[in-house]
């Protein structure tokens, strides 16, 4: 039997992420059968009963994991498409604000030259944009016809603001939610894989030792997402 190392965290997880969630949950499936079935002859290995308790405790938590999933891509799609809304909300205030500002510029070459300064390129700039323009149009809203709907405007800034600002704070929440996820199952992926190799090991030892006979039970059934595997170091659970 290969001699078993110490593993960190990292290397679960490096570990997991050579294999599909799905392949280890059916996996671990067929190695909870094969461990209770030859249960005394591979305690004398020290895959005990409460080693098994463990193992199935550890299958249960990662079978959650997985279920909950799908629930972070769901809301980081439906999330995106608020930011959406929210982005072409804010463009459609700005278009209208820069029209009407239009005239100044064309006549005031040091307001075109702020005009221009403050003026966004891309979505994220909107957030720091449409206070300044706000800014802007409340200075000379007493120079606007009462058509222009100055007043309108300026009370659509504060829960544009608003908006923009927890749109861009949830996409960062639910991206970084979606990698701790996918690192936590990663985790328990390569736990669960490292304790069915060495499970395997101690019941080819009990075959190779005339103590079982089923010469065919005691290998891995799935194959790794990498082409190239890297050895992995082993571990006492």
């Amino acid at each position: 039997m290969r001699t078993r190392k110490n593993l960190t965290n990292s290397d679960f997880i490096n570990i997991g992420r050579r294999y599909g969630s799905s392949d280890i949950q059916l996996e671990a499936q067929n190695a909870v059968a094969k461990w209770s079935r030859d249960i005394e002859t591979l305690s004398e290995y020290g895959f005990t009963p409460l080693k098994l308790e463990q193992f199935n405790s550890l299958r249960n938590k990662h079978s959650i994991l997985v279920e909950k999933r799908p629930e972070s891509v769901i809301a980081k799609m439906v999330s995106t498409r608020e930011k959406n809304g929210i982005i072409n909300s804010a463009w459609k205030w700005l278009d209208k604000v820069q029209s009407v500002l239009g005239d100044f510029a064309e006549s005031d070459a040091e307001f075109a030259i702020k005009i221009k300064k403050i003026s966004p390129s891309e979505d994220p700039e909107l957030l720091a944009a449409i206070p300044a323009f706000a800014e802007i149009l409340s200075e000379k809203k007493t120079l606007f016809e009462p058509e222009v709907k100055v007043e309108a405007r300026l009370s659509e800034v504060a829960s544009i603001v608003e908006k923009l600002s927890t749109v861009y704070g949830k996409q960062t929440t639910l991206k970084e939610k979606a990698r701790i996820d996918t690192e936590e199952i990663d985790l328990y992926d390569g736990m669960l894989y490292t304790t069915m190799r060495n499970l395997y090991s101690a019941g080819r030892a009990a075959i190779r030792a005339g103590l079982l006979s089923n010469t065919s039970d005691y290998k891995f059934a799935m194959k790794s997402n990498s082409n190239s595997q890297k050895p992995d170091p082993a571990v006492v659970l």
